[in-house]
């Protein structure tokens, strides 16, 4: 099977960008698994809640890193309607 599949552009374990946010959601989802077995006070509620956002937000970045990577290679090309 992989030899049918030709795409065009490479995948993301070459993007240095998306390893990066990859690893940085890795570190971010070891950090709210230690925020989670903590005592419900404080200085960990507001850790946790800043990390559940950079969770999210580092997931949105992926989606646009990948796109926007996959369009910089021109695997995606945009359309008029793409642009309004």
């Amino acid at each position: 099977m992989p030899y049918l599949h030709k795409p065009n552009c490479r995948g993301p374990q070459f993007r240095t960008l998306h390893q990066a946010l990859a690893w940085a959601l890795v570190a971010d989802f070891c950090l709210l698994t230690y925020l989670g077995h903590q005592p419900v006070e404080p200085p960990f509620v507001t850790l946790g809640q800043l990390a559940t956002v950079g969770f999210f937000g580092l997931l949105g970045g992926m989606c646009v890193a990948a796109y926007a990577d996959g369009w910089l290679a021109g695997a995606i090309k945009p359309t008029k309607k793409d642009l309004i």
